[in-house]
Parts: structure tokens; C-alpha cells; sequence
């Protein structure tokens, strides 16, 4: 199918979604065959600006205002590959941005709870998700610890932005043996992931990354 730009040239973005997953994910080594067929399905281009709609499936992160970014599809696969989320488990993002990370996890988990900090992207988000009939994502809007439900655990969650430490208070919201991936440091980053045993838990060293800094709760001090 073909789609109009802003400039009112045609693009083949079911063609471009499919040498994005291509070249720039399985042949970087993504295996999940959940996870590719979920990139294969969302159309990328509804979650840029419009004037850089012919860049959706560039092998970049792309600005998407308010100084945040919408990630490289690789990291987006990467991210949700390490997860090895399963149909029945609930998930929480932390950082909506623009709902395209969100809507992977929709097809990928049974729930997905999302945050976000920056109202705008919160409403463009839920603008974009709701279009695209995924019923299974429940959206916040604001501080992470102040509007998420206090008894809500979660099976997986990935965070968006990168915090100085594991924050302890997301460690919390995981249920046993609940996994989480974030990317942790300042200017030189590590993709982490985090497993809950309990009181325990197991830390995992991913590549290096970057991602814009979070923001909210008490990320400095983990």
C-alpha cells in the first residue's frame, strides 16, 4: 500500500517497514520471530513528524520535539528481544515518547502500561495508539511515582531514557523474576538487564547505548 507524503510524493512504507526489519534487524542478529513480526506490523511513519516521514525507517533515532527521541528500530528490537516478553505477561514502559515503543509491546504482552512525563508527547501518543485500535495499552501521564497504581506489578518493564542507577523503586514493580532493561550512565551508557529473585537480584551487561536522560522520581540516586 501506498501512502502521501507532506510533499505529496509517494512512498512504499510497507516496502521500507520490510527493508528496515531486513537489514537493519535480522541481520544485526534479532531472532524473535515475535518481535520481527511486531516491527512488520507498526507502521513507523505514524509515529514521526510530519516532516521527517521520509526518514521513519532510517537506521537513526529521530527527534520527535520536547528534546526526545523516537529510537533506532534496532534498539526498539533489541530492547524487546532482551525482554523475551511472552503473550500472557503485563508490561510498564517508562517514557511513552511516541507510542511506537508502546505499540510493539501491544503486540507482544498481554498489557502495557505507559508513561509519560512530557503532556504533549502523552497526548500525541495516545492520539496515534488509539487510531491504530490497540486496546490492551493503558496510558499515564505525569511522574512515574506519583500516578501509577501503588499495587501494580509487572512482569516486564523497559525504560526508555537512560538513569544514572538501577532505580530501586522500578526493581520494586517487578513481580518474581520479573525482568527489566535500562539504560544506565551519563554520557557513556550501558544497556542493562535487571532480574528480580526476590530480595535479590541478577544485573546483566547489554551494549552501549544512548538515550536521552530521565527525568521524574529519584532517578540520580537509584
Amino acid at each position: 500500500m501506498k501512502e502521501m507524503s507532506a510533499d505529496k510524493q509517494l512512498f512504499d512504507f510497507r516496502e521500507m517497514r520490510r527493508h528496515m526489519v531486513e537489514d537493519q534487524v535480522v541481520r544485526r542478529g534479532i531472532k524473535s520471530a515475535r518481535v520481527i513480526k511486531a516491527l512488520k506490523m507498526i507502521p513507523r511513519q505514524k509515529f514521526v513528524p510530519q516532516k521527517l516521514i521520509v526518514e521513519s525507517y532510517n537506521d537513526c533515532p529521530l527527534p520527535i520535539g520536547y528534546h526526545q527521541t523516537i529510537s533506532q528500530p534496532y534498539i526498539v528490537a533489541l530492547m524487546s528481544e532482551i525482554l523475551a516478553i511472552e503473550s500472557h505477561h503485563d508490561v510498564l514502559e517508562i517514557g511513552t515518547g511516541s507510542g511506537y515503543q508502546t505499540a510493539i509491546l501491544a503486540l507482544l504482552g498481554r498489557t502495557v502500561a505507559s508513561v509519560e512525563i512530557i503532556p504533549e508527547l502523552h497526548a500525541k501518543a495516545r492520539e496515534i495508539l488509539e487510531l491504530l485500535q490497540l486496546d490492551n495499552i493503558e496510558l499515564f501521564c505525569g511522574d512515574a511515582c506519583a500516578v501509577l497504581p501503588q499495587e501494580a506489578r509487572y512482569d516486564r518493564i523497559i525504560v526508555t531514557a537512560a538513569a544514572e542507577k538501577i532505580p530501586r523503586h522500578l526493581v520494586d514493580l517487578l513481580k518474581d523474576d520479573g525482568k527489566m532493561v535500562i539504560p544506565i550512565g551519563k554520557k557513556d551508557q550501558q544497556l542493562k538487564m535487571v532480574i528480580r529473585h526476590g530480595s535479590r537480584i541478577e544485573i546483566f551487561n547489554g551494549p552501549g547505548v544512548r538515550f536521552v536522560p530521565i527525568t521524574g522520581c529519584d532517578f540520580k540516586n537509584g
